[in-house]
């Protein structure tokens, strides 16, 4: 909750309290978005796993049908 209140005919405002759980939840989302992604059963590792794993397949298959017996 902000207050607000007046030091010589200026408004001010205090809202500490909100701003420190704001950023606590902030770190919160932060972290768990980093340990879902980025966990090895995650979906990124996942992701990038095959796309390796896709590459380099093709990449035989090119070698594989550039040899001739």
């Amino acid at each position: 909750m902000c207050y607000t209140y007046t030091v010589k005919n200026k408004l001010s405002h205090t809202c500490q309290g909100q701003s420190v759980i704001e950023y606590i939840l902030l770190v919160v989302a932060v972290v768990t978005f980093m340990i879902v992604f980025l966990s090895p059963t995650g979906g990124f590792k996942k992701t990038l796993d095959s796309s390796f794993t896709n590459a380099f397949v093709r990449h035989l298959n090119n070698v594989n049908k550039e040899i001739q017996f």
